[in-house]
């Protein structure tokens, strides 16, 4: 990603939205990922990371 960032922005090209916000810090997801792989409850759901907020799940059809 911060490889087609560099080139987008030398080409002077708007960034897509999706690169606009800051990349959360790897060991953020490092810590996602091991309440994942610890709670089984987990599985099949869906976790939000973004950078400078608490991630969160989205929610599940049932509710």
């Amino acid at each position: 990603m911060r490889q087609t960032v560099a080139e987008l922005s030398a080409r002077c090209a708007e960034l897509p939205a999706s690169l606009r916000d800051p990349f959360v810090a790897p060991e953020e997801v490092a810590d996602a990922v091991v309440e994942f792989v610890r709670d089984e409850r987990l599985a099949g759901r869906v976790m939000v990371c973004r950078d400078g907020e608490p991630r969160r799940l989205l929610p599940t059809e049932a509710g």
